[in-house]
């Protein structure tokens, strides 16, 4: 059922429910129904992304990455009852410290390239990246880094934690080859 309320291919349908159920309740006067809601989670992820811009330095963090870090910090900790914004922002600060020490400090292919080798390989987990560079594409990713849980990485400590997964692995390469003489 709750895939119905978030399927992107029924998104005509929601809008049209929320507008039948909108104009319901201003027909039977029910108080407060004309106020906009928002989910605790939308709520929660605004309030952390200021708090990170006010007492954070993230001059090197684009918005739309600082968006992807509080979205998986949500879908991490969605089922606490109570998610403090010190813990967002000491969970940030870490990675953050963390990232002159990453391995993989590089880029990603692009998202529409990504796209494709997900489907067209059937990718689940996006392996040995860190919160910094993971792509929101898959649903699993793996860290070496203990500092990436609260974002929702697995820990990767064998190879054996993907049997029955397909992951995808990508590192630039540090070095060019060097032409071949034929």
């Amino acid at each position: 059922m709750d895939h119905l309320l978030c399927c992107p291919a029924l998104v005509e349908e929601q809008v049209y429910l929320k507008q039948i159920a909108k104009s319901s309740f201003s027909y039977w006067n029910i108080p407060y129904s004309t106020l906009p809601f928002i989910s605790r989670g939308h709520g929660l992820r605004r309030i952390w992304t200021s708090a990170a811009r006010e007492n954070l330095a993230l001059e090197d963090i684009s918005s739309s990455r600082l968006d992807i870090l509080t979205n998986a910090f949500w879908k991490a900790n969605q089922s606490k009852p109570f998610i403090p914004t010190r813990s967002f922002l000491e969970s940030l600060s870490e990675i953050l410290d963390n990232r002159v020490l990453s391995p993989f400090s590089n880029l990603l292919p692009r998202q529409d390239l990504l796209s494709v080798l997900i489907q067209e390989f059937s990718l689940q987990t996006h392996g040995l990246t860190d919160s910094l560079h993971s792509s929101p594409l898959f649903g699993d990713w793996n860290s070496l880094s203990p500092t990436d849980l609260p974002f929702g990485a697995k820990l990767w400590s064998e190879p054996k934690n993907l049997f029955g997964s397909n992951a995808f692995f990508f590192m630039v390469p540090t070095t060019k080859s060097a032409p071949m003489d034929c």
